[in-house]
């Protein structure tokens, strides 16, 4: 493949309209599964993780809970969304949501267009349509990431209970 030596002959951000813009923006954020960024949508997450769970005076400290998901994790604000169908145009706002096991998509009243909020700008159903993909595998890494340390706090909490190792004195030789 031929790339052209000036770097400016190369299609950037500064080169794409509103929409496109907008949906270069989603992809980029539905992409996104770095751990840390993961645990935003999750709560309950101490530091350490897993904790460093103790026995005191009979009791387990800290208290054992469950990481869970944040309201909200479940849904994405895709925007205005556009709609041209049978020779009729029409904008909505569109959310997707994780219901059940499946993911939904549905239809609000669209925002009203202002030159300061991008997700007023609409994009068009067939690239909203694409995004679905991404946002389940996006929830799917949220609640991997949150059956793990849960499975890692049930391992730290059954560690207690195991028979510690014991070592004796041998003979010096």
């Amino acid at each position: 493949m031929n790339y052209p030596a000036d770097v400016s002959e190369f299609p950037s951000i500064a080169h794409m309209n509103r929409p496109q813009k907008r949906a270069l923006i989603l992809r980029d954020q539905l992409k996104f599964l770095d751990t840390k960024h993961l645990d935003t949508f999750l709560t309950g997450i101490g530091d350490p993780e897993p904790p460093n769970y103790k026995v005191v005076k009979g009791r387990l400290h800290p208290p054992f809970s469950e990481v869970r998901l944040r309201e909200g994790a479940t849904r994405l604000d895709l925007g205005n969304v556009l709609f041209a169908e049978d020779h009729c145009e029409r904008t909505s706002r569109v959310h997707f949501m994780i219901e059940q096991g499946k993911c939904e998509m549905s239809e609000s009243s669209a925002l009203p267009e202002r030159d300061d909020d991008l997700n007023s700008v609409p994009i068009h159903v067939f690239i909203a349509r694409q995004m679905i993909s991404l946002f389940v595998k996006k929830y799917e890494a949220i609640d991997t990431r949150k059956r793990s340390l849960n499975e890692l706090r049930q391992v730290a909490r059954g560690a207690l209970n195991q028979q510690k190792i014991q070592i004796s004195p041998g003979k010096v030789i």
